[in-house]
């Protein structure tokens, strides 16, 4: 992060803080003879809620990633202004400020944190794509993956990002940097041989142009490197055993803690699904399957979304679109993904975790081994209910990006990394429905035709 981007961030940390306590203040002044003064009294605990709204950004990455939906930004307020007013609530009663009562409305509360943030974040959003000029980008590597990242990159409608150039590594590279000049930002393409890429880099680097890299599995291997030394000589040495002791056992107490209390929360949810599962189709409620974690093969819950027997006749296979053994009631609870809600038994069991990997079946895991080597390595922790992959991909998303994300997650793993994509499942599941619809026939060169886009081969 720039010097500059860091200032900014505590900038807008400091005006959240302001707009919180300037909530507190408004419904104060509709409760009390002396608002300003309860105020005062009070200040110690509005810095809970302040708290609570600071960090409920930091992991939803308000502060890190601009460019966000204005539905995100208000679903993320929602959560900071949840969590603020339960602090508030909890502290307020437990212990009574200068003996003083508090005559507040929680509700009250609550509506004007969302409000208030939102449209404060909405606007700071506004301001920063205001201000942002639009930066050109180039992609480079094999042509028909050049054509798929071009593709998925103008279909985000990213306004202040517009992909300018295509080169085919393949073809006249050479020209690449002539280019530099109009360029801002590189993306090169997983395809790109080693050789190339390095020499691509290496022109940017010299013209200090930003550059995007798909990681390949080694290097996301050799990520976090220890120090160690033989005799004078300083050595880089690399693990792969997944987490330590110590992380395992904080890893185990953040589930059973977040496992118990999601599980009284859910409850009547469940009740729901149970009674109209049992409505829609002949069958038990739950569906039970055999998946692969760090232990070996265990049983996974699901709600039941199937038919009884779906796979008598087909064997083992994805899901798939207008898959006819999904019941009426099922595609609802995919869509939603309140049919994975039941692993939270797993996680309490200590089959799974909240965080992890989400566990393949064995005939599929046998498969992609085959494919991909490293494949076993994401089985050095145990399965997630969510994951990195998850967050940040999508059902089409390849095995072998999946696994990027697994392996990035299992190397720069923390407690706080868990917490951070915890919130931001939260926001996957609310905005992001599931779906098993992937980008099939598509020609990505008649889409990039219809933009301004140079293709160089």
């Amino acid at each position: 992060m720039t010097g500059e981007a860091r200032l900014r961030n505590y900038l807008v940390i400091l005006i959240d803080i302001f707009i919180v306590f300037l909530c507190f203040y408004i419904v104060l002044i509709f409760g009390n003879e002396q608002p300003f003064a309860k105020l005062i009294n009070l200040r110690k605990i509005v810095y809970l809620p302040a708290g609570a709204t600071v960090l409920i950004f930091i992991f939803t990455d308000m502060y890190r990633n601009i460019f966000k939906r204005y539905i995100e930004i208000l679903f993320n307020c929602a959560l900071a202004g949840i969590a603020g007013t339960i602090l508030f609530a909890i502290f307020v009663n437990v212990r009574a400020w200068h003996n003083q009562t508090v005559k507040i409305s929680y509700i009250f509360v609550l509506l004007l944190l969302i409000a208030f943030l939102g449209a404060e974040r909405i606007l700071v959003e506004f301001l920063y794509r205001l201000a942002m000029k639009t930066k050109s980008i180039a992609v480079v590597g094999p042509l028909e993956q050049c054509m798929k990242t071009g593709y998925d990159f103008i279909k985000n409608k990213k306004k202040t990002h517009e992909i300018k150039y295509i080169f085919d590594v393949d073809g006249n590279i050479d020209m690449f940097e002539k280019y530099l000049d109009k360029i801002d930002i590189v993306i090169v393409c997983s395809g790109t041989n080693k050789e190339k890429q390095d020499w691509i880099v290496e022109i940017c680097a010299r013209n200090e142009t930003t550059v995007f890299l798909t990681p390949k599995i080694y290097e996301i291997n050799t990520m976090r490197p220890k120090l160690t030394q033989i005799d004078d000589t300083p050595y880089l040495y690399f693990d792969s055993k997944g987490l330590t002791s110590e992380e395992r056992v904080f890893k185990r107490i953040f589930d059973i803690a977040f496992s118990f209390f999601l599980l009284i929360a859910v409850s009547p949810i469940l009740a729901v699904c149970a009674i109209l599962i049992k409505l829609d189709s002949k069958g038990p409620v739950f569906f039970r399957q055999e998946r692969v974690t760090e232990m070996g093969i265990f049983r996974i819950y699901k709600l039941r979304t199937m038919i009884t027997d779906a796979e008598k006749k087909t064997g083992a296979v994805l899901s798939y679109v207008n898959d006819d053994r999904i019941t009426s009631f099922g595609k609802f609870l995919r869509k939603t993904r309140i049919d994975e809600v039941p692993q939270i038994i797993n996680v309490l069991k200590g089959e799974m975790s909240l965080i992890g990997p989400r566990p393949e079946r064995p005939e599929f895991v046998a498969e992609f081994c085959k494919q991909l080597p490293d494949y076993d390595k994401r089985h050095s922790v145990k399965a997630g209910i969510s994951g990195l992959a998850q967050i940040m991909g999508k059902y089409s998303t390849s095995a072998e990006d999946k696994l990027r994300y697994d392996l990035i997650y299992i190397r720069n793993y923390s407690i706080i990394m868990d917490i951070k994509i915890f919130f931001l499942t939260l926001k996957t599941v609310f905005l992001e429905p599931g779906s098993i619809l992937e980008n099939e026939n598509i020609d990505y060169t008649v889409e990039i035709e219809k933009f301004n886009v140079e293709i160089i081969k």
